[in-house]
Order: C-alpha cells, then sequence, then structure tokens
C-alpha cells in the first residue's frame, strides 16, 4: 500500500442522475462508486473524494470535499483534489472506470517520467481522468479556471474548462497500455456512459 501517494476519486455528479448511476448501476453486487472505492483503498492508504453531494456518498466513509469551482467539470474536481492532498504525487480516477485494474494503476504510479502528469493511451484514446498528477498541477489548474470565471464575469460563454488544457499546458507522459501483457479493453470501458455492461461482469 502506497503512503506516499494519495488516490483522489473524481465523482462527476453534478446532476441527480449521475449520481443515482453512481449508486445504483453494479457490478457483481458493487455499485460502481463502492467498486472504484475498494480498488483505491486497496492501493493508497489516503483516498479522498471529490464530490459536491457529499451527504449521497456518506456511506462510503471517505474525506470528502467540493470543487471550489463549481460546474467547471473535470477539471475543477482535479483542481480540489490536489488542493486537499499532501503528497507530491496523486492518483486521480473517476467513477467512470471502475473496472482499471490494480496492476494499471501499480504500473501507472511506478512508471519513471520528469512529465508532472502520466496518462494511458489505448484504443486510440488518452484518458485524463485516470492518472498521475503532480502536485504542482494545482497552479496551472487554478490559473486555466480563474480565467474562465474572470471571462464569463465580462460576458462571456460559460463553458467547462477542459483537462486537455491543463495538459498542453504542463505536458504528459503517455504510456502505449495496449503494448502492455496485462492490458484488457475493460480497463477504460466508460460503464455510466455506456450503460451495455451485462458483457463486462464476467
Amino acid at each position: 500500500m502506497y503512503k506516499d501517494i494519495t488516490g483522489i476519486i473524481l465523482a462527476g455528479d453534478e446532476n441527480a442522475l449521475e449520481i443515482k448511476e453512481n449508486k445504483n448501476l453494479k457490478i457483481k453486487e458493487n455499485s460502481v462508486i463502492e467498486l472504484v472505492k475498494n480498488l483505491m483503498t486497496n492501493i493508497f492508504e489516503r483516498v479522498i473524494l471529490i464530490t459536491n453531494n457529499p451527504k449521497e456518498y456518506k456511506f462510503l466513509e471517505l474525506e470528502m470535499f467540493e470543487d471550489f469551482f463549481k460546474g467547471k467539470g473535470p477539471l475543477a474536481g482535479i483542481h480540489a483534489g490536489l488542493f486537499h492532498t499532501e503528497t507530491q504525487k496523486n492518483f486521480i480516477l473517476s467513477t467512470e472506470y471502475p473496472l482499471l485494474s490494480e496492476q494499471m494503476i501499480k504500473y501507472m504510479v511506478n512508471y519513471k517520467t520528469s512529465k508532472q502528469i502520466t496518462l494511458a493511451k489505448a484504443e486510440g484514446n488518452v484518458f485524463e481522468l485516470a492518472g498521475v498528477y503532480d502536485r504542482k498541477c494545482f497552479l496551472v489548474a487554478e490559473d486555466l479556471l480563474k480565467k474562465q470565471v474572470e471571462q464569463e464575469k465580462i460576458g462571456k460563454q460559460k463553458e467547462i474548462v477542459k483537462v486537455v488544457r491543463l495538459i498542453d499546458k504542463v505536458g504528459a507522459q503517455l504510456i502505449a497500455a495496449e503494448s502492455l501483457p496485462f492490458y484488457s479493453p475493460n480497463f477504460f470501458y466508460n460503464i455510466i456512459q455506456e450503460k451495455d455492461f451485462s458483457s463486462k461482469q464476467n
């Protein structure tokens, strides 16, 4: 178990439907949120949950914190998580990916790189919400979010600040996940968006 790396769970629950899916979608008797919690607490000594609806997840018995920038999407969750962590290295995982394996997470956190972010690339996609983030990313994320808020004050359109903007600023180490002997296409299957997951339960 890692003591020098914090596990940060992002519960993308801006609306009631997402909360319901996190709590009610089940895989082998475990809800999505419970599956992610169990995975992360098996690996990291400290695990925190970023949610704007803490009452809904009280049953998890995790430390919970809310976004500072509400309605600004996953980057706001990453920002809040990095603010509340006490470790330089952190593994961030969205509840979208409850099938990610312990082996894949450990491979990513042990990967040697000078980059501030480490992400997996597979099936032609980069998975921004399942990766290693250095605490140094906090200031860059805050700058991006503050600039968006300032633009909205002068009449600019409201929008979510995409995580890719943070990645463009600080750079990222991409791991070719498909080349790993233990890789499974299920790892980054977005169970909340896809819903059709009966074949993934075996």
